[in-house]
């Protein structure tokens, strides 16, 4: 079933690049696809089937009402422009990461100097370091308390 309906797919795809009429999918492979899902071999996100069902009665209803009227054809325009939208906001963000790593190159080096500039000058003693302990002052006041409690006796 999974032959069949990739075939179906792959051959669909050719058919509509060359400008052919392509079968539908429900009479071609509709079977095995059902066969599929039934067993549980392909799972739709929820939000697929609800989408699908309402396309579906969309399509439905518009047919009863209009027989030429085909409803893809009228969403083209929109999907499309939704999917461009969507490519566009990717390729933004891949350019963005793109542009980010061109700058940590181009800045790469001024890093490792400034670092080794600044290693340089504590090695000199231009620049002491110091360190703050937060634990030694709290200890530090308290043996001062204490000391001053004993003078205090």
């Amino acid at each position: 079933a999974v032959q069949k309906v990739g075939r179906y797919v792959v051959g669909a795809f050719k058919a509509q690049q060359r400008g052919d009429a392509v079968d539908d999918v429900s009479a071609t492979v509709g079977t095995e696809l059902q066969g599929l899902v039934d067993n549980g071999e392909v799972s739709f996100p929820s939000i697929f089937t609800l989408v699908a069902r309402a396309y579906a009665s969309i399509d439905g209803i518009s047919r009863s009402l209009e027989p030429d009227f085909d409803f893809a054809k009228a969403c083209e325009p929109f999907v499309g422009k939704l999917i461009q939208q969507e490519y566009e906001q990717q390729a933004a963000k891949q350019r963005e990461a793109w542009a980010e790593e061109v700058r940590s190159v181009f800045f790469a080096p001024r890093r490792t100097a400034y670092i080794e500039r600044t290693v340089r000058s504590m090695q000199s003693g231009d620049i002491e370091i110091r360190s703050r302990s937060t634990k030694g002052e709290a200890a530090l006041a308290r043996l001062e308390r204490r000391v001053d409690s004993v003078q205090n006796l």
